[in-house]
């Protein structure tokens, strides 16, 4: 999918397992891609195929969001254990998290 718009024709992307391994990341990745100017059909009732355009992507400033589980391994290189506190998730969640670990 994030290859589409940089084509010459466009691409489909069809799935064509026995399940998708996760429907909410496919719309996160949909969702992204069109708010930076990509053009992608939705998927046709029972099927997992999306026609992706060509065109180029338009540029923007975002914020992104921390994502602790990218983070915790090259904090815990240093620690032996971390603690994070009241941790803000989206715009509208926090979320009390405490990962513990020790060396060994």
């Amino acid at each position: 999918m994030l290859i589409g718009p940089a084509t010459r024709e466009g691409i489909t992307v069809r799935h064509v397992g026995s399940s998708l391994p996760s429907m909410p990341h496919i719309e996160m990745t949909v969702q992204m891609l069109r708010s930076f100017g990509a053009t992608i059909s939705e998927p046709v009732a029972g099927t997992y195929e999306w026609k992706i355009s060509a065109g180029g992507l338009v540029g923007q400033d975002l914020t992104i969001e921390p994502d602790l589980s990218n983070a915790a391994p090259f904090l815990l290189l240093q620690w032996s254990a971390v603690e994070v506190s009241r941790l803000k998730i989206g715009r509208t969640r926090q979320l009390n998290l405490a990962i513990n670990y020790e060396r060994y």
